[in-house]
């Protein structure tokens, strides 16, 4: 068995209190650096030596670790080199519900997009529905039962592609957990864990499957990052054997904690309780906390440097009519005559054949960058209100160093102030909004479910199936269960219709006694129809866009039947 001295282990030279006065707060948060075996006199084997060398090089990861504002933490990442990291934020938020609006404000007053958000104490349950973050996916694994709290939850970016680990999962009588692994072409993947363990929770228990689960990474040969509440104070490693077994736990198989200053702070007491654990022993890691007033736990961040391999711009492409003027005339000068003597089918498509021929030689191509993640606030946060929120930030964070109770009435109530405004005008906003389609149906529903913020379609496909009692996760099994139920479900409809002896025929209404005569189509039919269009919509698959054809529509009207041709081509089309 392998010993640990404490005086080689965090905090040893802090005289801890769990009762500590609010004066002492700002130098003991200051100075509680949890930076592990910095000497080498320890009692450890040749092996958990090699480990101690790695470890000793990451010491700059602990003592990096600082506290930062929202204007600080954007100035600082600004700084960091120009290249896909993968970027971890974890937050206790103690119901997503509740402080969606506060998470919403946060992660836009960011200026650094997250790779993946992890949220631990969710509250979340099969009744209540997922929140929605722009461009990111929602996995979320609740508290199962009649158990109050708890849950875990990720935010992971669209663009990565990543398996749901279900076989990671650890028990749930015992923690909540959730784990995810990004898939890399050119390098190792990387699991993603988030846990969130219950303060009655027992930490030996805790501690013996943490070593199963991290047993079984470290055979996999992957990197892995674990971010949650552990409700496990690491201060207190010193004067408390549970801790300290569960710490040598942790590093005994690797990995090691990222985060070295006190994440939940009281008027009274200051414990690190939420952690990042990472394998990642030869990257450049970053880590801190986020002054955040969301809830009475502190955002913690760990930026790794590890390329992703994909890029926040994409390409796309831009196409217009560069003079409109020219491709009317060519189109007056056509030879249109083979479509007055075709039939009607071939009609249509001489029709198309002569008209894009001509539209494709005045169409000019460009090539336009879009950022696929550019910030997305929330639309009734007006400039003003962006201004208050920082306002509250640096309030909230004068208050947090201070622990003065006048710093206090000062924040709670710019912050009462501030949540009464967001939500007069986010009651505002949405008035306009239904006032402005109220005679639209299918708009206003459209503005309800921007409301309710329902979770987007998954369009990745689901990782497990379970029939019956029967859980599968064997990706062939799924396919095959699906292609099976949905081959044999018109049959076992069929089979499950009674006879009867009724003639289907009588379902049907009389038939009409006069017959229906239609119009013709004319040609102010048509030009009112072409006035009608939105110039401002984009183009289909054919690059046609409204604003060309409401300029170009003349020359239809050269004959009755070239008008006929193009109001048949345009119904088809939309």
């Amino acid at each position: 068995m392998m010993y640990t001295t404490f005086s080689q282990l965090p905090f040893h030279d802090i005289d801890y209190s769990d009762e500590l006065h609010a004066s002492h707060i700002p130098p003991e948060i200051n100075n509680a650096d949890f930076n592990p075996l910095i000497d080498n006199d320890l009692k450890f084997d040749q092996q958990s030596n090699m480990l101690i060398d790695h470890l000793n090089l990451r010491s700059s990861t602990l003592d990096n670790c600082k506290y930062h504002d929202i204007n600080i933490f954007n100035n600082f990442t600004g700084k960091l080199p120009d290249s896909n990291h993968l970027s971890l934020l974890h937050l206790n938020i103690r119901s997503v519900s509740n402080k969606f609006d506060k998470l919403n404000e946060l992660v836009h007053s960011i200026n650094l997009k997250f790779s993946i958000i992890g949220l631990s104490e969710t509250w979340l349950n099969e009744s209540k529905m997922h929140p929605f973050l722009h461009n990111y996916t929602f996995l979320s694994s609740d508290r199962i039962g009649n158990k109050t709290g708890g849950g875990v939850g990720l935010f992971v970016k669209n663009h990565i592609n990543y398996n749901i680990r279900n076989d990671l999962i650890l028990p749930k009588e015992i923690c909540d957990s959730l784990f995810i692994e990004i898939i890399h072409k050119n390098k190792k993947n990387s699991i993603i864990g988030i846990i969130y363990r219950p303060p009655d929770s027992n930490i030996d228990t805790f501690s013996t499957i943490i070593n199963d689960l991290l047993t079984k990474i470290n055979s996999e040969n992957k990197y892995c990052n674990i971010m949650g509440d552990f409700n496990i104070d690491l201060i207190k490693f010193h004067n408390h054997n549970h801790i300290n077994n569960y710490l040598n736990t942790i590093l005994l198989n690797s990995f090691f904690p990222t985060i070295s200053k006190p994440t939940r702070i009281t008027k009274n007491t200051a414990t690190l309780i939420d952690h990042f654990y990472t394998n990642h022993i030869n990257l450049e890691i970053t880590s801190g906390i986020i002054i955040s007033d969301i809830s009475d736990h502190l955002p913690i961040f760990q930026i790794i440097d590890y390329d992703l391999c994909f890029k926040n711009t994409s390409i796309d492409y831009s196409h217009y009519v560069a003079d409109i003027n020219s491709l009317n005339f060519d189109l007056s000068q056509a030879d249109w005559s083979s479509v007055y003597n075709a039939d009607y089918k071939s009609a249509i498509d001489t029709f198309n054949d002569i008209f894009f021929s001509i539209y494709q030689r005045h169409l000019v191509t460009k090539e336009i960058k879009i950022n696929k993640y550019k910030k997305c606030k929330q639309p009734w946060m007006t400039p003003t209100l962006l201004k208050s929120s920082q306002r509250k930030h640096y309030l909230y964070k004068k208050y947090i160093k201070s622990q003065s109770p006048n710093d206090k009435t000062t924040y709670t109530s710019y912050n009462n102030l501030f949540i009464a405004l967001c939500r007069t005008a986010k009651k505002q906003y949405y008035e306009r909004k239904f006032n402005q389609v109220k005679t639209n149906i299918k708009k206003v529903w459209g503005v309800i479910n921007s409301v309710l913020n329902p979770a987007r379609k998954n369009n990745k496909n689901p990782s497990v199936l379970k029939i019956g009692d029967e859980f599968i996760y064997d990706t062939n099994s799924i396919c095959d269960h699906f292609n099976k139920y949905f081959s044999e479900i018109g049959l076992k409809t069929l089979n499950s219709i009674p006879d009867n002896n009724i003639d289907p025929m009588s379902n049907l209404p009389p038939p009409p006694i006069n017959s229906f005569f239609i119009n013709p189509v004319t040609e102010n039919e048509v030009l009112n129809m072409i006035n009608s269009l939105d110039s401002n919509k984009g183009s289909g698959h054919d690059s046609l866009t409204p604003s060309v054809l409401k300029k170009s529509y003349s020359f239809y009207f050269n004959s009755s039947y070239l008008c006929y041709q193009f109001i048949f081509y345009y119904r088809n089309r939309t």
